[in-house]
């Protein structure tokens, strides 16, 4: 089943945006909307909140725990699965209009020709430096 929404009116600002997205998600409820409604938004956060919507995504809630002297929020192992975390991931927090918003942070990997991009082939060697390359071998190392 498609539904079809009438043509959007001219919108100067998100709340009134949001309003009239209300209004047709408090008539409507169908599995697919048709782009016309997506193409006709201005803002890129009411894109955000119609794909969010449209798509159906369902709602996971859960509740705080307290352990230790921590508050402790736990995240269902499907959500895990589809951000690919585990325990001891990285995480971020910020709060927008009353909401926290949790996101994943992924440490930056870089390869080697990156790392070496950065360093001056042509720069003096510290001190420090040279006392450590020219250190006599302690252990097993191997050279």
């Amino acid at each position: 089943m498609v539904a079809v929404l009438p043509a959007m009116p001219p919108l100067k600002t998100a709340g009134s945006v949001l309003r009239w997205i209300k209004a047709f998600f408090t008539h409507f409820y169908a599995k697919e909307i048709t782009m016309d409604l997506m193409n006709n938004c201005a803002s890129s956060a009411v894109d955000v909140i119609l794909k969010y919507n449209i798509r159906r995504y369902s709602m996971y809630t859960t509740r705080l725990k307290k352990v230790g002297g921590s508050v402790m929020l736990a995240v269902p192992p499907a959500v895990l699965k589809t951000l690919a975390l585990s325990t001891d991931s990285e995480v971020g927090m910020t709060i927008d209009n009353g909401c926290l918003i949790i996101e994943p942070r992924k440490r930056p990997c870089y390869s080697l020709e990156e790392l070496l991009a950065q360093c001056d082939p042509n720069a003096e060697i510290s001190e420090e430096d040279r006392e450590w390359i020219d250190a006599p071998a302690v252990g097993r190392e191997i050279l």
